[in-house]
């Protein structure tokens, strides 16, 4: 995967108080004359947006794409409209992309001066994602979800189409095979002008707008400017130019009609060079699940069921015992992801969740019981370690809120302890309980939870599937979600899947005087939370391959040299040792628990293929990988997988239920194409048949 683009932040001038001006183009970002008025113009009923959201039918969907973010007006403007008229069940999905994003505090003077849109513009800078490239899904409110993309525009949508095949996409019989569940409903083409910002208004661009459209998807844009036309009616696209705003006198409205020819070498010219692959699709469209079973009720389960519930789709959650009563029964789990200076699919990955479970917490924990953002310190383990971290907020230097580097001085005044190095600071970081914040997820999910129960088996019937615990029927659903690590593969349809067991055991510091005073969670190889009620937890071991939950003085004692090594303190605590000889842990001593994780880290997320049927229909690939095979997976439709979290399944957990959801709904996806094939099951399917060998897990 290409590194990440470096955000450039745009650069502003001032036209008036309220009137942005970027330097990096010389053009302002909307009329002088009305802001507002003027995207209610030439967008809402540019595209006959309040007659067409007046006119949908309960429980639709519908998404808006537009090509530059700018200060939000256009996404205020059109939040405000759908609430105003659309279903109050239907679903608004609005993609925006953006290069040079604005600060949050220009986002502040830009939005003030527009009353009208106040409640939702401070929604939209609350939830308003650091200065970090790439994907960023948040939630206006229960009905609108919006997934910023900061990047150009043409990657922006190119890693919105599953697959960049060389052939056309067949629009008369939409939704084939290898396309999207989802497609764009209308477009805002609201680029700088084709002038200053010519990469905006490339040929691809025009090309992926036909390749994401509805057939009959609206346009419209500011701009009547020959090339813009003309690349619109080549792709597809009939325009017809229109009276515009204030001095403006006219604008341009075009309609798709996928019947429109266009010259298949010209779409391969475009697409020269790009991945054709498509084995992660499934080979039919998401049908309308209305009832679903997740089957394990950790984290990944229970944030599944709330992201299902988002979209008015039932849950029933079984968990074999008790909620969040295996490895994500830990009393205080870190929420931290390590950062790269250079990136990479995992480090990336890695990024996106955390970016994304920042703000999941922010919006979901209800009290200190629950957990806290507290802050959280990353300490390096070298000289070395500590130059990388520079390196890394270097990287990020335009997002503050999510990284900083700081000096020891700095850290120890927020950690309340002395701290004997710079480090990084994650001020979103923290801690969270996984009982209690399970329990009151699930409880606001609103899902149906059957504890104590195992699902041994799971029965295709016709287009549905029938779940039982030994010979027990437990009920039949539309689809089944596997959240439940490593028990997934006692089941015949997962039993292949490469997952590794992690043991890891916690220990528990009651009344240390030597740590007792912390405020931030601290972490190095080990992690240190503040305390709780007078009891602070020390995590964790790391034993990979190990399927033992017994508590051991040794896991110990390994934790008490973490604290050592992470306070700098000249010999290990000498805190007072639970009773490790007896088979179970006191009420304060250790925990141990095993987590699943899969050979290169990155967790399961997706429809589960069928594996001999998928090493049937690709078998082409054991002696050319790179034979295009232009066709889906025909698997298990409606059976998935959210597993394979590792040690961060409070970070990963999040951003992968989302994303599943999204695939659940036919809705658009918050991670680009390639990410989303990087955490299909099928990868290792795809892996064995390159090599030509066996599946393995090493």
């Amino acid at each position: 995967m290409p590194a990440l683009v470096r955000l450039q932040p745009t650069e502003l001038d001032w036209d008036a108080p309220h009137l942005p001006r970027s330097r990096q183009y010389g053009e302002g970002y909307f009329g002088a004359e009305d802001g507002l008025a003027e995207a209610e113009h030439v967008f809402l009923r540019g595209n006959d947006l309040p007659q067409r959201w007046r006119a949908l039918p309960p429980q639709a969907q519908f998404t808006l794409a537009e090509t530059g973010f700018g200060s939000g007006m256009n996404l205020l403007a059109a939040a405000r409209l759908w609430q105003q008229v659309a279903p109050v069940d239907a679903r608004l999905h609005f993609i925006s992309s953006e290069l040079h994003p604005m600060h949050s505090a220009d986002l502040e003077r830009v939005h003030r001066h527009w009353p009208p849109l106040a409640k939702l513009a401070a929604r939209l800078r609350a939830a308003y994602p650091p200065m970090v490239p790439g994907w960023h899904r948040f939630h206006l409110d229960a009905q609108i979800s919006v997934t910023l993309i900061f990047a150009e525009v043409e990657s922006a949508l190119a890693g919105l189409c599953p697959t960049l095949a060389g052939e056309l996409w067949d629009h008369q019989n939409w939704g084939p095979n290898w396309g999207p569940n989802w497609g764009v409903d209308a477009w805002f083409l609201d680029g700088f002008a084709p002038a200053r910002n010519p990469a905006m208004w490339r040929e691809s661009v025009f090309a992926l707008m036909r390749r994401l459209s509805r057939p009959g998807a609206s346009a419209a844009t500011f701009s009547c400017a020959g090339a813009v036309r003309r690349g619109l009616q080549k792709w597809g696209f009939a325009t017809e130019k229109v009276a515009g705003f204030g001095r403006k006198r006219q604008m341009l409205r075009a309609r798709f009609d996928p019947a429109a020819a266009v010259d298949l070498a010209d779409w391969q010219r475009i697409q020269a060079g790009q991945n054709t692959v498509c084995w992660h699709l499934s080979s039919t469209r998401a049908p309308e699940y209305q009832q679903v079973a997740i089957v394990g009720g950790g984290i990944a389960g229970c944030a599944t069921a709330m992201a299902l519930a988002r979209r008015g789709i039932a849950v029933s959650l079984f968990e074999a015992g008790e909620l969040a009563g295996g490895a994500s029964g830990n009393p205080q789990a870190a929420l931290h992801a390590r950062l790269s200076a250079a990136g990479g699919m995992l480090r990336d990955f890695g990024l996106h969740a955390l970016n994304y479970a920042l703000r999941f917490y922010a919006e979901y924990l209800e009290s200190p019981e629950q957990g806290v953002l507290c802050g959280l310190i990353q300490l390096p383990r070298s000289a070395a370690d500590l130059a990388q971290m520079g390196r890394i907020a270097e990287r990020f230097r335009h997002a503050p809120e999510l990284v900083r580097r700081l000096d020891a001085a700095a850290l120890s005044a927020l950690a309340g302890l002395k701290i004997g190095s710079g480090g990084l600071y994650f001020p979103g970081g923290g801690w969270v309980c996984g009982p209690r914040f399970c329990r009151a997820l699930l409880h606001r999910s609103g899902a149906r939870l059957i504890e104590h129960t195992a699902v041994t088996a799971i029965a295709a019937d016709s287009d549905r599937y029938i779940l039982r615990s030994d010979r027990l029927e437990l009920g039949t659903f539309d689809a089944v979600v596997l959240c439940n690590a490593m028990q997934a593969r006692a089941l015949s349809q997962a039993s292949w899947l490469p997952l590794r067991p992690i043991r890891g055991q916690l220990s528990r510091l009651r009344d240390c005087p030597e740590t007792g005073g912390l405020r931030t969670v601290l972490c190095r190889d080990n992690y240190l939370c503040p305390a709780v009620a007078g009891a602070q937890t020390v995590g964790a071991t790391y034993a990979i391959d190990s399927d033992s939950t017994a508590v051991t003085r040794a896991d110990y004692r390994a934790n008490m040299r973490g604290v050592q090594a992470l306070l700098g303190l000249p010999q290990p605590l000498n805190h007072s040792s639970p009773d490790l000889s007896t088979e179970h842990p006191p009420e304060m001593g250790d925990r141990a628990a095993i987590r699943a994780t899969a050979p290169d880290y990155l967790p399961l997320v997706g429809a589960l293929p069928d594996k001999p049927l998928f090493l049937q229909e690709f078998a082409a690939w054991r002696k050319n990988l790179k034979q295009p095979i232009a066709r889906a997976h025909g698997g298990y439709a409606g059976l998935y997988a959210n597993l394979g979290h590792g040690s961060h399944g409070f970070v990963y957990a999040p951003l992968c239920a989302e994303l599943l959801a999204a695939q659940l709904a036919g809705e658009p996806p918050p991670l680009a194409a390639e990410m989303q094939r990087a955490l299909h099951p099928a990868r290792f399917l795809v892996r064995a048949l390159a090599r030509n060998g066996p599946l393995s897990v090493a």
